[in-house]
């Protein structure tokens, strides 16, 4: 077999070289069953070798014990020629925990200490690699020897960290993980990025195809001479990732999707969203919402529902309702930037749109059957019960961690407030069939003041946590966001105490508040999987991404949804640009 040719020496950024080129930061959460895809993701930067001007870096966490935590500066070759990812490798590191804050946060800040900017004004595109699991069993970047992961509020307090030691937002995060392109985790980190490219449904254990990628970036730079701009390259990784796995949907009956988002669109899609779901509310027709939510596409074992998708549905089932309809075309509007789409809709023809600016979908793209009906973003939307966790999500009405100026409109200023939750309650309680038995559980709960006075001991001991995490040397103004933190956290608290002291609270209810505490505010890191939110229902069990539900046609008949066998692949909008022509031959030969 003739071995790969030595990587040719990169050229080092310099100031004025390249105008605005590219920080890539790849962050690999690999102590898990995926470190062998890792290192094959390695392999793929290793071949493909950054841009002149850019930076390429990255970050391993293996899974084998007494194998060290590695870095790779793959424009800086430490030894050997440049044919193995060793030869890159900057630095060893202790074991570290990816599912920590500190982890990440200290990661970007070495990869830009690393960069040597010299007056060179980089753009950033951060991957984070591994395992997710979107708003539900709440973990993300999941590390199995220390049994922990980012809960999505720990994603976004680590993002607002790395805004500050950055001195900007991230241009592109990229969200290398299954079930992470959700509106809820949007929302949570719209402040500190620009651009969000993640899937809605269950990622292949391979990932994203790296070395299309980087050619993709290649070809780009030569035809325009200058560096693909934060959305132009969202969009190329989207086309990629979505050509690469639609050979797997032919041969292998494999679905996948991935998307773009534009986050400075959250707020006005957190009002639409809410004055959708306080339209439904109104309505007080919970069959036909359950007929919309079956006909629309879901996720992770109908948990997730693409919030476009859920949105036409809806439109046709409530065509004798103008303020559910126009509450839909709202949502709608603000996803595509126009509402195009209902003109098919009402002739009952194909979905079309045009490409127009303001959209909050830069791009989205599916192949395979299982995810024909993706259009890049979806939201909670559970048949039976509301997880205790999603109240802690600022859309919620949860911790709030994000900085905001007097002069900045809060979503759910109007009276529609937290009304996706409050639907979700009503709609899970209407629909709930009536119990064969009259007996309930009635097993002795603590007092109210009690409960209340425990969960602000929780919270203040999370305070402490925080504040003496970064302790040592601090960036310029990481003491505000701790203050920013611990205020968010008090605030919190006394929501909670507010609602707990609640008078005439049944016993159903004060079990549900019981049960948030224990299970969203109790301790982290208990070191036993028993305890902890990885037991047989995560991603891990049959029902994951690998299981029988998840990967052949030939599985159908335990699919709920009764979706039509097909192969094919589509894009959202349907338009095209010239970033999106098919990749030339000898471009993907160039980097393999």
């Amino acid at each position: 077999m003739t071995p790969f040719p030595p990587t040719p020496e990169p050229q080092e950024p310099r100031a004025g070289d390249v105008e605005h080129p590219w920080l890539v930061m790849l962050y690999l959460a690999g102590d898990n069953n995926l470190t062998e895809d890792m290192v094959a993701a390695l392999q793929d930067l290793q071949r493909g070798r950054p841009l002149t001007g850019d930076r390429i870096v990255a970050q391993l966490d293996p899974s084998a014990m007494g194998i060290a935590t590695q870095r790779y500066d793959f424009n800086a070759r430490t030894s050997g020629d440049g044919t193995k990812i060793e030869h890159f490798r900057a630095s060893s590191l202790p074991e570290t925990n990816t599912g920590n804050i500190d982890a990440l946060v200290n990661f970007i800040q070495w990869a830009h200490t690393t960069s040597g900017s010299n007056g060179t004004e980089f753009r950033h595109l951060l991957i984070l690699s591994g395992h997710g699991s979107g708003t539900t069993e709440d973990f993300l970047l999941r590390d199995e020897n220390s049994w922990d992961a980012l809960s999505i509020d720990e994603l976004a307090a680590a993002l607002r960290l790395a805004h500050v030691a950055l001195g900007k937002k991230i241009d592109i995060l990229g969200m290398d993980a299954c079930f992470m392109s959700m509106f809820e985790v949007a929302y949570e980190i719209c402040e500190d990025v620009d651009v969000l490219v993640g899937a809605e449904g269950l990622e292949p254990e391979f990932g994203w195809p790296y070395s299309r990628i980087l050619a993709r970036a290649r070809q780009a730079r030569e035809l325009y001479k200058r560096p693909m701009e934060p959305r132009e390259l969202a969009e190329a990784i989207v086309q990629e990732y979505v050509e690469y796995y639609s050979d797997y949907d032919r041969a292998a009956g494999r679905s996948a999707d991935l998307a773009a988002i534009d986050l400075s669109k959250m707020d006005d899609l957190g009002d639409a969203i809410n004055a959708l779901a306080h339209s439904l509310i109104e309505a007080a027709d919970a069959d036909r919402v359950t007929l919309a939510h079956w006909d629309a596409q879901t996720y992770k074992a109908d948990q997730f529902v693409d919030l476009h998708d859920f949105s036409i549905q809806t439109y046709k089932r409530f065509c004798d309702n103008e303020a559910v309809r126009l509450a839909c075309r709202k949502v709608v509007r603000v996803l595509d930037g126009t509402e195009k789409v209902f003109e098919a809709v009402d002739k009952d023809v194909q979905l079309t749109t045009d490409e127009v600016d303001g959209r909050c979908i830069i791009r989205s793209g599916c192949s395979g059957f299982a995810h024909q009906h993706s259009y890049g973003m979806s939201i909670y939307f559970p048949w039976a019960d509301v997880s205790p966790d999603y109240e802690n999500l600022t859309f919620s009405g949860g911790l709030d961690l994000r900085p905001r100026d007097a002069t900045r409109r809060l979503v759910g200023s109007s009276p529609s407030t937290g009304s996706w939750l409050q639907f979700l309650k009503k709609q899970v309680t209407t629909t709930r069939r009536k119990p064969r038995f009259n007996d309930r559980v009635t097993s002795a709960l603590p007092s109210d003041a009690d409960l209340a006075d425990s969960l602000a001991s929780i919270e203040m001991r999370r305070i402490e946590e925080l504040l003496s995490t970064y302790a040592d040397v601090q960036p310029a103004g990481m003491a505000e966001v701790k203050r920013e933190l611990a205020k968010a956290l008090e605030r919190k608290i006394g929501r909670k105490r507010t609602k707990l002291v609640e008078t005439n609270v049944s016993v159903e209810d004060r079990l549900d508040r019981l049960l948030a505490v224990t299970n969203c505010f109790g301790p982290r890191n208990s070191g036993s999987p028993e305890r902890s939110r990885y037991g047989p229902r995560s991603r891990y069990a049959p029902r994951s991404r690998y299981g029988p539900r998840s990967r052949y046609s030939d599985g159908r008949d335990t699919w709920i949804k009764n979706l039509s066998p097909v192969i094919g692949k589509a894009y959202w909008p349907t338009s095209r640009t010239p970033y999106e022509q098919p990749l030339l031959p000898d471009a993907v030969g160039a980097s393999i």
